[in-house]
């Protein structure tokens, strides 16, 4: 009870402030135009720290994290622990990181930066009402700004915790400021600065510096994960046109009463832009602050003199700056956002109302115990009451100036809103497509619509530059809007249901015609699909879709590329396209810190006209591709410092205990034995043994290595179908083989795996597919495993990558005990590819022995035509560069329309320069099969050609025109998968002699 007693006034302060802020300790939605209604679907981008890129900034078209990675790097950590690690559901969750925090935090640290200057509880507390309760920070809290929430509530505690020299505090607390702020730690900076130079003695300057150099050091290594990206990264950027006084001038909405009276203007309905006339009331409170001059010489005030009068001075520079550039001396603060250091940060002026808010919280409680000991000395009567009676009477009024929040006419956080189902509905129905995909929303969002990573939200407004609506609308009608919606990877078109009243207004009133004037247009548009699904919600879906990655082609059609997103800032893309040049659009905003790699070199993108990203492809690729960010190097970087510097602290920290309470031997072994035990519970072990390079394994020659410098991964990659890899393993339960194709259409490739002639198959493993497959029962047993490389076609070539090859630790790999055959090479077109494994192609050199190198490619061609792939581009990578045993030329399918005499020319040409170098190749060459859509004189026509020209190079030639009969083909040409054996015995009596010879 007397603990009561002493601290009454503190606590009954304290409810005052929890009555006003009950909104949230209520179980409705905390909702504001700053702080977005998030959707628990959207807590799964949540759950791994934040990258250096987000395709959800930028306006939605994607931007670097940098200059809000602190506050991200709160936000991703405090979801893993309270939502996924503790469970705790989201409408919770954010009080407990948010708002909860800057109550308990806000309240504490102002309570105890002004009994450290004033030592007294009671006027104290009301230094804390002052602090927590003025327009400013009312603004602030329920229009959902939470960094700057956050930052408000630590500000006072750094400043008492360097009066008072308290290093943990200090430490403490300025990295915590430093986390959700960076312009109210330059503003609580500048005060330390001034409260140095004004407070603090010259003599002892050199020891307060020293003082300040380890926790400094410690706050800046604690912050290296967003410190070190903005150093290295390219620094810190505003966007662009933020630096201009433009802005400043726009945003300096606080005339020189309202920053003296601590009246944010746009008090109490926090609309954009929209100020009001001074509110007289309001005059009192300056009045009571500046008259803490008339006790500057109290005897009784010796200790604070100098903290009056610094206070004072104080409040005027935060006055000064907060009204921008309006009088008096308006062009001082324009020169200084334009001159000084970080000043162009400041472009809304009233965030210097923290300077005055902090000095008046001082001043204002100083005055009104001067006021009630002079009213005591007056009143003597009545002297017992005077106190209570001041504080009470200015409560009082306090309260008359923030009566809005009082009688529950604010908004924001302080408001109640229902969220209609729609837009949760609309949530669930975009998660669902696990594609990518931009919303546009018409004219611009409301907090409601749902975004993620996947599915972020750009503005029509943005896209078009205006925010006039009946101009938004009318620009969808113009021809190259199409073409703008396709480069920016939208597939949804959204108009909200403006249930808030913040987006259809004609003079700030609502316009519910004005809305419907816009569904109108856009349901007229050709290119948009009106879904008829979320009450409330106009929904459409655009049928020009594009994707991420795509290719606008000469028709103005899309080739849109199959891709795999590995991490925010790292894509892995499949470019099957045989024509170059090609661009490859990368739907995100253009940024030069991105970066393709081919295979074979580093591709840096150019700004396409509507400013995202495109990469120039020139040669022939692996199909290999990625796409990365260089920027997550130094996001790396940062944050391992971090847990550098934090473990470093730990251990320092604990060393300190140990030498204050003597911590014995024993202590430390059960600490150690706790950590070792916890490593190896929560820390999995890898039970298997690597061995893609090991110097056994024999890789044919169509396999290369190849290292990706982005993702820091070596490979083998083959671009045949029959490359194979043998080796023996002994020991070994089973085999692990992680292999990659940058194509994932079914059937088009894959490897076969044979032990001890049993074949297992894994088809299309797009993006590290894992196969496990067991080896013979006796472990004892070597088992000989051989690996083939299978391709059924397609327009690029077969590219496929091993990326992994395991066995079980223990086991060992040796030579296998099988001898590399002879090569048969085959350079032909789908006819020796269709139907991958099954094509006669395998089973013709299982008959002979032989080992295949498949360099035949879909829509091959002897002459030139576009969209096909020529052979004449790449028989001497492809075939005269491995020189083959034997080599099958099987080609001339695809130039039964095409001229003649260039077909023998070239056909001519590549014959005769194959013979020459690579003249210990026997080669033989095929003319057609039967067609059903062509006549036996066009087949044969061609056959004739082939075989002239065979014969005057002394080649061998072969036909198989009455091989197969018209019911064997699958299709007009294809074999069928059951003709392929006969395909192959009618291959291998034809070759049979050849190769005997």
């Amino acid at each position: 009870m007397n603990f009561l007693r002493k601290h009454a006034f503190v606590i009954f302060i304290g409810f005052v402030i929890a009555f006003l802020y009950h909104n949230w300790f209520s179980k409705g939605l905390l909702t504001a135009p700053d702080f977005s209604y998030i959707s628990p679907l959207q807590l799964h981008d949540l759950k791994d720290l934040p990258f250096a890129w987000s395709s959800m900034f930028g306006s939605g078209l994607g931007g670097s994290t940098f200059n809000i990675l602190n506050l991200e790097t709160y936000l991703h950590l405090g979801v893993q622990l309270v939502v996924f690690l503790m469970h705790i559901p989201w409408n919770a969750a954010y009080r407990i990181l948010f708002f909860w925090p800057f109550l308990l935090i806000g309240s504490v640290s102002s309570f105890y930066f002004c009994h450290e200057i004033l030592k007294h509880k009671a006027i104290s507390a009301l230094g804390m009402l002052i602090y927590m309760t003025n327009t400013y920070v009312l603004m602030l809290a329920g229009g959902g700004q939470v960094g700057l929430m956050m930052a408000y509530a630590f500000a006072p505690l750094v400043l008492a915790s360097f009066i008072k020299r308290n290093t943990v505090l200090f430490i403490f607390s300025t990295a915590m400021l430093l986390l959700f702020d960076l312009r109210f730690s330059f503003l609580i900076a500048g005060v330390i600065m001034l409260y140095s130079l004004f407070i603090i003695p010259r003599r002892e300057w050199a020891s307060l510096m020293l003082w300040c150099i380890v926790p400094l050091l410690i706050v800046i290594g604690i912050h290296s994960f967003w410190i070190i990206p903005t150093v290295f990264g390219g620094g810190l950027a505003l966007p662009e046109g933020y630096g201009s006084s433009d802005w400043l001038k726009f945003l300096s909405w606080a005339e020189f009463s309202k920053s003296l009276s601590l009246l944010h203007p746009n008090w109490p309905e926090n609309i954009f832009g929209k100020t009001y006339f001074f509110q007289p009331e309001f005059i009192g409170i300056p009045i009571v602050a500046f008259s803490s001059f008339l006790f500057i010489r109290s005897p009784k005030q010796k200790t604070t003199r100098q903290h009056i009068l610094f206070f004072s001075l104080l409040s005027l520079v935060g006055i000064f700056f907060s009204k921008g550039i309006n009088p008096p001396f308006g062009g001082v603060n324009e020169w200084f956002f334009l001159h000084a250091p970080f000043f162009n940060g400041f472009r809304d002026p009233t965030k210097f109302y923290l300077i005055t808010i902090i000095s008046y919280s001082v001043l204002i409680p100083f005055a009104l115990l001067n006021i009630s000991d002079l009213l005591k000395v007056k009143l003597l009567k009545y002297r017992n009451i005077m106190s209570p009676v001041t504080l009470v009477i200015f409560l009082g009024l306090w309260l008359v100036t923030i009566r809005a929040l009082v009688v529950g006419d604010v908004g924001g956080t302080f408001g109640k809103l229902t969220v209609p189902t729609a837009y949760d509905d609309f949530g669930k129905f975009v998660y669902s497509n696990n594609s990518f995909g931009r919303t546009l929303v018409v004219p611009w969002k409301n907090r409601f619509v749902f975004q993620s990573e996947n599915h972020p939200v750009v503005n029509a407004r943005d896209v078009f530059q205006t925010t006039d609506i009946e101009r938004i609308a009318a620009l969808f009608r113009e021809p190259s809007t199409e073409m703008k919606l396709r480069q920016l990877a939208v597939k949804y078109v959204v108009v909200p249901d403006d249930f808030t009243n913040e987006i259809f207004l004609n003079d700030r009133s609502p316009d519910p015609e004005l809305r419907s004037r816009v569904v109108g247009i856009l349901d007229k548009l050709p290119y948009l699909d009106k879904i008829k699904r979320f009450d409330g919600l106009d929904y459409y879906e655009f049928t020009k879709f594009t994707g991420h990655f795509f290719t606008i082609l000469p028709n103005l059609d899309a080739a849109v590329y199959v891709h795999r997103k590995i991490s925010p800032v790292t894509y892995s893309v499949d470019v099957t396209l045989s024509q170059r040049p090609v661009d490859v659009i990368f739907s995100e905003a253009y940024d030069p810190t991105w970066e393709l790699w081919d295979g074979e070199k580093i591709v840096h993108p150019h700004k396409t006209p509507d400013g995202v990203m495109a990469f120039s492809i020139d040669s022939d690729i692996t199909g290999q591709l990625t796409v990365h960010n260089t920027n997550q190097r130094w996001v790396d970087l940062g944050y391992t410092t971090t847990l550098v510097v934090l473990i470093l602290i730990i251990l320092l920290g604990y060393v300190l205990l140990c030498r204050r309470y003597r911590l014995g031997f024993k202590i430390h072994a059960v600490l150690l034995t706790v950590g070792v035990s916890l490593y190896f519970i929560f820390v999995q072990k890898d039970t298997s043994l690597h061995a893609l390079y090991d110097k056994d394994i024999l890789w044919s020659t169509e396999w290369r290595h190849l290292y990706n410098p982005i993702l820091d991964k070596s490979l083998m990659v083959s671009r045949y179908g029959g490359a194979e890899i043998r080796f023996r393993v002994r020991n070994s339960k089973e085999i692990v083989i992680q292999a990659a194709s940058s194509n994932d259409e079914a059937h088009i490739q894959g490897i076969d795996v044979t032990i001890d002639g049993k074949t297992t198959t894994l088809e299309t493993p797009i993006y590290d597919a894992r196969m496990t497959v067991g080896t013979a029962d006796s472990l004892k047993k070597p088992v000989d495993v051989v690996i083939r490389h299978w391709c059924a076609g397609t327009m690029g070539p077969c590219d496929l990558a091993i990326t992994d090859i395991q066995i079980d630790k223990g086991a060992s790999i040796e030579p296998s005990g099988q001898h590399q055959k002879k090569i048969l090479a085959v350079l032909g077109d789908s006819i020796s590819v269709s139907f991958g494994n099954l094509n006669y192609t395998y089973a013709l050199v299982e008959k002979l022995g032989y080992r295949l190198h498949n360099a035949s490619i879909f829509g091959s061609t002897i002459v030139e035509a576009q969209g096909w792939d020529w052979s004449m581009s790449r028989y001497r990578k492809d075939i005269i560069a491995y020189k083959p045993d034997v080599l099958l030329i099987f080609l001339g399918t695809n130039d039964l329309l095409h001229d003649k005499q260039i077909f023998r020319n070239n056909y001519n040409s590549m014959l005769g320069e194959i013979k020459e170098k690579s003249p210990n190749t026997k080669i033989i060459s095929f003319g057609l099969l039967r067609r059903k859509d062509f006549t036996w004189f066009q087949v044969t026509n061609v056959s004739r050609i082939i075989a002239s020209i065979a014969e005057e190079n002394n080649v061998q030639y072969v036909d198989p025109y009455n091989w197969l009969d018209e019911n064997d083909l699958q299709d007009v040409v294809h074999p069928s998968p059951k003709s392929q054996q006969k395909l192959a015995d009618r291959m291998y009596e034809a070759l049979s002699q050849v190769v005997a010879n």
